[in-house]
């Protein structure tokens, strides 16, 4: 059995009112399409994801990272949409056939892009890398 752990994650981002409002060019899986006004964020995930080949302990674990980018005209804006969608991955637990044991911040970092061509006088790119340790628990 497999499961989709990008459509949980976006359902975690989506479903939140003050990440929306923030990143006002939308929330998107990959590829953000051309001419997308900022800010918005984009993020990249394994998509469908099975049972494990590794055991601790008795439980089966997977490592995962998901990428978080944002762009913004500012820094302040990019900053307040990653930290957002950081506190919502370390929150919520998302569960399909298996559990988060645990999200961890690997790392992030905003800084000035200065080569993109851009209507706007500043671009400014958020990204962040998280870890989710997922324990495999089969639904019945």
């Amino acid at each position: 059995m497999r499961s989709d752990l990008r459509k949980a994650i976006r359902g975690v981002l989506v479903g939140d009112a003050a990440l929306v409002a923030l990143a006002t060019g939308g929330i998107h899986l990959g590829t953000v399409p051309d001419r997308t006004e900022m800010p918005y964020l984009a993020y990249s995930a394994p998509g469908l994801i099975g049972k494990p080949d590794r055991t601790t302990g008795g439980q089966q674990i997977e490592e995962l990272n998901i990428r978080v980018q944002v762009w913004a005209n500012d820094a302040d804006t990019a900053a307040a949409i990653i930290e957002r969608a950081e506190a919502l991955l370390l929150a919520h637990s998302v569960s399909l056939e298996y559990t988060q044991m645990n999200a961890t911040k690997l790392d992030a970092d905003v800084f000035q892009e200065t080569d993109r061509d851009q209507a706007a006088d500043e671009v400014w790119q958020g990204v962040m890398t998280m870890e989710l340790m997922i324990h495999w628990n089969p639904r019945a």
